[in-house]
């Protein structure tokens, strides 16, 4: 009979969601063995993270940067809004695999391996990979995964955020270091999609500049180069600039409904499993807030597979109907977030954003959006589309609430 290297737990995937899933099981857990595989030994500094919260002390001290007030430019020119009581933060890649990485190697439950991940035996809980062999764990969370991986997704209202980003630095102060730039629809927009820029501001002279699509289909990166050297010369009057990292990342917003339940010994989690923001493509905190219900049920002896990962129902109609407004163009992309912005405080955005609005909170968002009808009858569609289990482009069941 052949024996498995046996594990309580195995991470399959050691970026964000792995590793955010390996540090609440050492919050939460006593007793266990758990094994994290990932390809990459995450020692690059390859993407970054931002997002606004009210409780910074409830996440990793490893915040690069933060900030109190946003700007956004539309038709209207340039508004400026502070976003008390929250604040902006960004987080590096690297700042974070370094602290996941450093708690828990000191961390005897825990083992690292780098290694491809070939097959994966889900009733039998059995991960084989290129180079060790196989492992057995009583539970896999799976994080990794393909765009190819995510091809059903496009018979739903799915969009891909795509953008590169160069950290620069100038001659000359040209950035308020107070504020960042959250959307600014100064873009060059030929063909489909959404398309606008965004600016992280470390100081007077040194930040990160991106240009950002919300498209149905992937941009050549040859696109992202003409409007990242158009913005900074037309826009920002930048032509001598230093460039210190270059990053490029696509981000599925989607209201595919992801799986509810899980298959076997294996529970999905992170971008796989829908802990993307559908409508904004934010992830971190929604990360941390997810993971922490996982591992809290699983404290409390619950069967995995039971755990309620997926947002609330009516939010998901929510992203839905944005989705389905932003796929069509049936409303300017401009116009409905410039609207939002300018008309209810930024507060109550983020926390209609956050998923943790009251039904009047959200009659006033959806009273500030633009051509209202229009998202009423983007309502009335989607609200169709589930009743009768019918999606355009496809024929998969549409299970928008789980069983």
């Amino acid at each position: 009979m052949t024996q498995f290297p046996e594990w309580d737990y195995i991470l399959a995937g050691g970026g964000l969601a792995g590793l955010v899933m390996a540090l609440k099981l050492q919050e939460k857990l006593g007793d266990f063995r758990a094994l994290i595989i990932d390809r990459d030994p995450k020692k690059e500094d390859d993407r970054t993270w931002s997002y606004w919260t009210q409780h910074a002390e409830q996440l990793p001290d490893i915040a690069h940067q933060s900030w109190g007030n946003i700007m956004v430019y539309g038709r209207e020119g340039e508004q400026h809004y502070s976003i008390n009581p929250y604040r902006y933060y960004t987080v590096r890649g690297v700042d974070f695999y370094r602290y996941a990485q450093s708690r828990l190697q000191a961390d005897e439950r825990f083992s690292f391996l780098t290694d491809r991940i070939v097959d994966l035996n889900e009733g039998e809980g059995i991960i084989r990979t290129a180079e060790k062999g196989e492992h057995r764990a009583k539970w896999i969370f799976k994080s990794y995964f393909t765009l190819d991986d995510l091809s059903q997704i496009k018979i739903y209202n799915t969009l891909y955020q795509q953008f590169k980003g160069l950290v620069i630095e100038t001659e000359r102060p040209v950035f308020r270091a107070d504020t960042v730039t959250l959307m600014d629809f100064r873009a060059k927009r030929p063909g489909e999609g959404i398309r606008f820029n965004y600016v992280l501001p470390f100081s007077e002279r040194k930040a990160m500049v991106e240009y950002t699509a919300f498209s149905p289909r992937l941009l050549p990166e040859m696109t992202y180069d003409v409007h990242l050297e158009w913005y900074l010369h037309e826009v920002l009057g930048i032509r001598e600039y230093q460039v210190h990292k270059s990053e490029f990342n696509v981000i599925p917003m989607t209201d595919y409904p992801f799986h509810s339940e899980a298959e076997g010994r294996v529970v999905e989690i992170g971008t796989i499993a829908g802990f993307v923001k559908g409508s904004t493509g934010y992830c971190f905190t929604r990360t941390f807030e997810k993971l922490d219900r996982l591992t809290e049920d699983l404290r409390r002896g619950k069967d995995p597979r039971q755990s309620t990962l997926a947002s609330p129902h009516h939010f998901r109609l929510m992203d839905s109907i944005l989705l389905d407004i932003m796929c069509r163009d049936r409303v300017p992309a401009d116009l409905i977030f410039t609207n939002l912005y300018s008309k209810i405080p930024t507060s109550l955005l983020f926390r209609f954003l956050d998923e943790k609005a009251n039904p009047l909170d959200i009659l006033r968002v959806m009273w500030a959006c633009p051509s209202k009808e229009k998202f009423v009858s983007s309502m009335m569609s989607q609200l169709f589309q589930l009743a009768t289990n019918r999606r355009p482009g496809g024929t998969r069941p549409f299970s928008f609430f789980p069983d």
